[in-house]
């Protein structure tokens, strides 16, 4: 038996799924403005949102992977990344080899270690990483930017399209 604020409370208590205490937006905020600050990053790109079908799971509002548009590829050129947009995810080779990390190379079947380019950008790449993945600002990018949604972010804009998914 619990109870709140001094009131008893009775009765089967099913938990939620997993609730993560929130930090404030601006922190967030502060982190995606400190990936614009090298030049490095042109752009950042996430989804949100309700899956329609989880398997029998219960459906939850959630951020997909997190994607950086890189400032020197050319608009006319933007055919990299998972969706052919210009937009690149951290499992990517561009990326990895820009700001550092390990891919698996298929061809020699190991890990391939990159040392990045610009240290700077990639500590300000991790930082906001973490943050957008940590769950700590879903309940603010749900309020702000609303669901099934796809948010770009830019130094000066947010452009929010909607977001087709299965």
């Amino acid at each position: 038996m619990s109870e709140l604020a001094g009131i008893q409370i009775e009765g089967d208590i099913y938990p939620t799924h997993k609730m993560v205490d929130q930090d404030p937006i601006e922190y967030f905020v502060d982190a995606l403005k400190g990936v614009f600050t090298t030049g490095v990053i042109k752009a950042v790109r996430w989804t949100q949102y309700t899956p329609y079908f989880n398997d029998g799971e219960p459906c939850v509002f959630g951020t997909g992977e997190i994607y950086y548009r890189f400032a020197d590829l050319d608009d006319e050129d933007a055919q990299g990344g998972d969706y052919e947009d210009g937009y690149l995810s951290a499992y990517e080779d561009e990326y990895v080899k820009t700001l550092g990390g390990s891919n698996w190379d298929y061809e020699t079947r190991q890990h391939v270690h990159y040392d990045g380019v610009d240290p700077v950008t990639a500590a300000l790449v991790k930082e906001l990483n973490e943050r957008f993945n940590s769950g700590r600002h879903l309940v603010d990018l749900g309020r702000i930017f609303g669901d099934h949604a796809r948010v770009t972010a830019t130094p000066d804009r947010f452009i929010v399209d909607e977001y087709e998914h299965d």
